[in-house]
């Protein structure tokens, strides 16, 4: 979402002002804590839900602003008010998982993907827009579908780039890319049953993740193992500075906080 939204309340677009005159510093004051900016943060966040709870382009900013607030678990409910009133809005999906997944929603949030992707299959939800037309054209090339389930830090990202440029097949989903406890998209993965299409996750072997994949015609898939000490030793580091390290300056509320980049762990 780009420049500013259309507000339509009475009052609100003074908030936005006092906002927007202060979104280089709030950034940094949303997530370390301090600053008047946090403050200005706060009270849009609450006159958007009370002055304008229809108006999805407010709604949608509200959200982005709490992420970066310390009551961050509120987030969801901004993002979730925008799917009410756009149901087909890309960005809204994408900007509710982290909050969720923090707030121990992951199940939920699966529900959520899934009906919306059933309702509006082409919606490109963390895919290329153009997703559909090159698994098309890899099905008429006779590519399979292929899943790399990996452990974490195995070169496993080289792997997947390997196989999609070499093969010339798009990248997809099938679960929401957790770990060490992940959780399969059923729509997803009937996608990548179809053929024609790579991808690469960290799925465990839950009952119910096998039970998705079976369901959906999956019943193979290549596994890439490494010591587990190894793989923990590696992402250590990387866990301590998503949790710690505050994001940089940025106009772009969307952009922050670090903590929120953290993929569930």
């Amino acid at each position: 979402m780009t420049g500013r939204p259309a507000l339509c309340a009475p009052g609100l677009d003074n908030c936005f002002s006092g906002i927007q005159l202060n979104i280089d510093r709030g950034n940094i004051a949303a997530v370390t804590g301090h600053g008047a900016a946090l403050d200005d943060a706060s009270k849009f966040v609450t006159l958007a839900a009370v002055l304008d709870p229809k108006n999805s382009a407010v709604q949608f900013l509200a959200g982005n602003i709490a992420t970066g607030l310390p009551d961050w678990p509120n987030a969801p409910q901004y993002f979730l008010r925008t799917i009410e009133i756009e149901p087909n809005l890309p960005d809204a999906y994408l900007r509710l998982k982290n909050p969720m997944i923090l707030s121990g929603r992951a199940e939920e949030l699966v529900s959520i993907f899934e009906r919306a992707l059933i309702e509006n299959p082409s919606m490109p939800l963390e895919r290329l827009t153009a997703f559909a037309f090159l698994q098309k054209r890899a099905i008429a090339n006779d590519l399979p579908d292929m899943l790399v389930v990996t452990m974490p830090r195995t070169g496993s990202l080289y792997i997947l780039m390997r196989l999609s440029t070499g093969l010339s097949i798009p990248v997809s989903h099938v679960s929401l890319n957790l770990f060490p406890k992940d959780h399969v998209i059923p729509c997803w993965a009937r996608t990548l049953a179809t053929g024609g299409t790579v991808a690469q996750e960290h799925i465990d072997a839950s009952p119910e993740n096998l039970a998705h994949l079976r369901e959906a015609g999956i019943d193979k898939l290549c596994v890439h193992t490494r010591d587990p000490r190894q793989a923990t030793l590696m992402g250590t580091p990387r866990r301590i500075d998503v949790r710690q390290t505050p994001a940089p300056p940025t106009t772009n509320f969307a952009a922050y906080p670090g903590l929120l980049r953290c993929t569930g762990i």
